[in-house]
């Protein structure tokens, strides 16, 4: 029996060391940066820079969301595939993101819900937020969409037990249309 825990001990500790290097197994990666579109149309790309230097392009599933988040500073979690050959930079294919900052503000993201003629935006955190302020009309026509949406937060007494809380809306964007 000790011998039997000891060749699975091994076997696993062999998996883990040898796994990183096998072709086809590769770790997440996480980096941070901001979102910056290059090239000339049609044959644009989108690129996270580092602050610390060095660049990605972006591609994977999330793509379409990211090019609506342009100028944000952003946590990506993905995997490198090879280099990009008419930029020599590596690719990112994201498989998950943080948005860190809009406009230098952290920004409320979620997806905007209408009932009884007032606007809603339900974050991801399970918050809901009553929007209000001038943008507040010209959010309206995006209901179902997911956005982001910056802005000064007020709450109630009871707001920590009902999760609701009044935003005036300063800035938003729309990062996945309703259409889509």
């Amino acid at each position: 029996m000790r011998k039997l825990k000891a060749l699975v001990l091994l076997f696993l500790f062999c998996v883990t060391q040898i796994a990183p290097v096998l072709p086809g197994l590769t770790q997440s990666k996480l980096i941070t940066g901001r979102l910056h579109v290059v090239g000339n149309e049609p044959f644009t790309r989108l690129v996270c820079r580092k602050k610390s230097g060095g660049s990605y392009i972006i591609e994977g599933e999330l793509l379409g969301e990211l090019r609506n988040l342009q100028g944000a500073i952003v946590r990506l979690e993905g995997e490198e595939a090879g280099k990009a050959p008419e930029y020599g930079i590596s690719i990112l294919i994201v498989k998950n993101y943080r948005v860190l900052s809009i406009n230098g503000k952290n920004p409320l993201i979620g997806v905007l819900a209408l009932e009884d003629d007032r606007l809603f935006l339900i974050a991801e955190d399970g918050k809901i937020y009553i929007l209000t302020g001038n943008l507040h009309n010209k959010l309206k026509d995006s209901t179902g969409a997911k956005v982001w949406v910056n802005g000064k937060v007020k709450g109630s007494l009871f707001s920590w037990i009902t999760k609701r809380y009044k935003l005036s809306i300063t800035s938003f964007g729309v990062i996945i249309p309703v259409n889509q």
